[in-house]
């Protein structure tokens, strides 16, 4: 079985919801492998400056923090009225997709880490350097990094993902899909608990007849 997590390194609530799948993934590790989508939520026109969206934020960040008891970082706050930082989800997504070019087995760790470093230490989403820092702890070479983030075919790959979710006629993210021999589960729509995520999942592999044990 392969579990696809569709996300985007900009979306708060997947953000909240990366230390709920850590754990239902390591529960879980021999009986899925598991791949990354990204949806591309913020991109040409919508690409602005945090700044024009910080009550916006600020808001939804109150609002995940209370739900999910996931904080997001004093940086991420700090953050909030500055004009020089983009919110920009292609070259995150960029980069999640050259992780999965060469290193499919670090696309998961990598999505959620390059969450973490947004919302909790603070780094621009539209900084290919930073990110490109990010990478070279996932063995990428910097230079490397660097000129996959600016390449047309890095774009090109990234959009991929983007037309996967738009024709898949998902609302948002994060989601879970899990494909059982071909066909595709919609396990979540949304922030959802450990507990939740553990019962539909149950529910769903007992539907197809797998042993778990």
């Amino acid at each position: 079985m392969e579990l696809i997590y569709v996300t985007d390194p900009l979306c708060m609530w997947s953000h909240a919801f990366s230390p709920v799948l850590k754990k239902f993934v390591e529960r879980h590790e021999n009986e899925f492998f598991t791949s990354v989508v990204c949806s591309g939520m913020v991109r040409g026109d919508l690409v602005t400056s945090m700044a024009t969206q910080s009550d916006k934020l600020w808001n939804a960040a109150q609002a995940i923090e209370k739900k999910s008891g996931m904080s997001f970082g004093d940086k991420f706050y700090k953050n909030l009225h500055r004009d020089d930082i983009y919110l920009n989800s292609v070259p995150g997504s960029t980069a999640v997709n050259g992780i999965k070019q060469l290193d499919k087995e670090n696309a998961l760790a990598f999505s959620m880490d390059i969450s973490n470093r947004i919302f909790q230490q603070g780094i621009s989403p539209d900084d290919k350097n930073a990110i490109a820092n990010i990478m070279e702890h996932y063995n990428f070479n910097y230079n490397d990094s660097i000129n996959y983030l600016n390449s047309d075919n890095g774009k090109y790959i990234a959009f991929q993902d983007f037309q996967w979710f738009e024709a898949a006629n998902l609302r948002g993210t994060p989601v879970l899909i899990l494909d059982v021999n071909g066909e595709l589960v919609q396990l979540n729509q949304g922030y959802i608990t450990l507990d939740k995520l553990e019962q539909v999942y149950d529910e769903v592999t007992r539907k197809f007849d797998f042993s778990m044990n």
